[in-house]
């Protein structure tokens, strides 16, 4: 059986530079290059913000990782080899990238 899970990205502009989480207290707060970016809401638990904080911060590396993945030049044929488990994973891939950039 022959799989393929075709895409057209759009990609989008966003901050580039070195997410990283500053001070926990009071607000978790997220840095682009010194500058920040979003602070977490009072309204969670503390343990909350921290770890939406995090992963506010490493949304480009995934975001990266997953295109690089996904747009690999091999990806065609890796796609052949995939169990039905595997190809649930690659789709939720797709689903992601949509996610963040949009389309």
């Amino acid at each position: 059986m022959q799989r393929a899970i075709k895409m057209k990205i759009n990609f989008m502009s966003y901050t580039k530079g070195n997410w990283n989480v500053g001070a926990i207290f009071p607000l978790p707060t997220v840095y682009v290059n010194e500058k920040r970016v979003a602070s977490i809401s009072r309204e969670l638990p503390i343990d909350e913000r921290e770890a939406n904080a995090r992963l506010i911060a490493a949304a480009p590396d995934l975001l990266e990782a997953c295109q690089q993945l996904f747009f690999a030049p091999h990806q065609e044929h890796f796609v052949t080899r995939l169990n039905d488990e595997e190809m649930k994973g690659l789709e939720m891939i797709k689903a992601a990238i949509i996610k963040a950039v949009g389309s």
